[in-house]
């Protein structure tokens, strides 16, 4: 404490050995932290080619940590996770479970067990601190008894799961191991929950009449239409890594589509034009987010968000909205 001087924006460089695990600690000697009475203090983590690998507020109170892996994680060594821990398991006829985890930005926070349902022994592991890989996907495949209940837990140490501010993290558990049969899966969630989530189910194939169930979309039976196009267009601020977008379902309980923070890190004060295909018939919502609570605009740029229908956004009557970027947190 007293090294640095009032409202000042440091940029320390340091040299870490790629791949080293770094425990990043921040202090605070009056107990508030650096957000928000006094000020919307902040602070991130690049690598060396720019790229954004920690990013968060100074909301907390004497001191906080997070861990990171140091270099280009895309540079790294391919590691899906470490070894879980286990538990002795049943010997009884042994089936095999697959388990598909997409985290979001954080994946450093997300940690998942398997355990018995009756008993609460916890067969299968993975604490948080097992991946790092932002935007990682996991698949893991485990084998149990036929028949046996169990829960399936995720936890969150950053307490905000693992969508939607920071990506669109979700999980599903398959019979089997063919992660492309939809017949076969037996839990399917969205991250969207505070520090813990929990399913049970029994392990085996889905029931019959499970199998022949239909995808859902916006909360209901995805429609026979097929597919249309919409251009999101976005202008963005001074702090383009400060905003993300993300198209919801029309109750806000799935997320379709996720821009998250930290998307457009390099896009300062750029035009974004993005198309994507959305089902048709289906109600969305559309939600804009910004990680200070300032928007994207208008101190730092005119920024600005529209939406059209179809590819053509010279063509004013194909907008279906616009909005400035005048806004708080969303």
């Amino acid at each position: 404490p007293g090294f640095y001087k009032e409202t000042d924006l440091v940029v320390e460089n340091v040299q870490i050995p790629e791949g080293t695990e770094v425990l990043l600690t921040i202090t605070d000697s009056q107990g508030d932290g650096m957000c928000c009475e006094n000020g919307n203090g902040y602070y991130q983590v690049y690598d060396e080619k720019g790229s954004l690998i920690l990013d968060k507020s100074g909301d907390f109170s004497d001191s906080t940590s997070f861990k990171f892996v140091a270099g280009d994680l895309k540079s790294l060594a391919p590691t899906l996770s470490s070894p879980p821990t286990t538990s002795p398991r049943p010997s009884d006829d042994q089936f095999t479970l697959t388990i598909v985890m997409q985290f979001d930005q954080w994946s450093s926070e997300t940690g998942f067990s398997i355990s018995s349902t009756d008993s609460g022994t916890v067969y299968y592991d993975w604490p948080a601190g097992t991946f790092y890989e932002p935007f990682g996907l996991s698949v893991e495949q485990i084998q149990l008894p036929l028949g046996m209940d169990v829960t399936f837990t995720v936890t969150d140490t950053g307490g905000d799961g693992m969508c939607c501010l920071y990506g669109d993290g979700s999980f599903k558990i398959f019979a089997g191991e063919d992660i492309e049969d939809n017949s076969a899966i037996l839990v399917s969630d969205s991250g969207d929950f505070e520090k813990e989530t929990s399913v049970s189910f029994t392990v085996g194939y889905p029931e019959e009449s499970s199998k022949n169930s239909t995808s859902t979309a916006a909360g209901g039976t995805t429609p026979i239409g097929g597919k249309a196009k919409a251009t999101v267009v976005m202008q963005l601020d001074k702090y383009s890594a400060e905003t993300g977008w993300f198209i919801l379902s029309s109750d806000g309980a799935t997320t379709v589509i996720s821009r998250p923070i930290g998307y457009y890190e390099a896009k300062s004060e750029e035009k974004i034009e993005e198309t994507i295909e959305l089902d048709v018939g289906v109600e969305y919502k559309f939600k804009v987010t910004d990680l200070f609570g300032d928007g994207f605009c208008c101190w730092a740029g005119s920024g600005w968000y529209a939406l059209y229908r179809g590819t053509d956004i010279e063509n004013e009557s194909k907008q279906l909205f616009y909005g400035d970027g005048e806004y708080g947190l969303e």
